[in-house]
């Protein structure tokens, strides 16, 4: 399946207004996508958005999708209900530390993006002066 081209952030923008939230919606997806533990539907899921075949919205009216999101919510929901103090500290340091390299690495992007933008420019033929 990789021989498809995953969409960029700029494919999500047309149901997403913050190119930041498109950014972090496309990680998002991917991580989904690569998952092993994660439900094959929400798996497929994530494929059809990362190639492009369909859209956020889509999504929406996909009866197979919805069922698949509401039942990994109430699974997730329910296992927060039982965890005990200590495991519950655990996965708050857990999330702090992946949401802490989420932000280091999109901040990485974001600076690359910008020098890759800067070096065009500068790069870039000048127009010709008219006397």
């Amino acid at each position: 399946m990789k021989d498809e081209r995953d969409i960029q952030e700029e494919n999500l923008m047309e149901d997403l207004e913050d190119p930041t939230q498109a950014r972090d919606t496309r990680r998002a997806l991917d991580q989904l996508r690569k998952n092993p533990d994660v439900d094959p539907r929400l798996q497929q899921m994530a494929r059809e958005l990362l190639s492009g075949r369909t859209g956020l919205r889509d999504i929406i009216e996909n009866p197979t999708y919805l069922s698949a999101l509401g039942e990994n919510l109430n699974r997730i929901r329910q296992a927060a209900e039982q965890m005990t103090p200590e495991e519950e500290q655990r996965s708050r340091e857990q999330a702090e530390r992946f949401f802490a390299e989420q932000k280091e690495e999109a901040e990485r992007e974001d600076a690359e993006r910008k020098q890759q933008a800067r070096e065009e420019r500068e790069n870039s033929p000048r127009p010709k002066r008219r006397h």
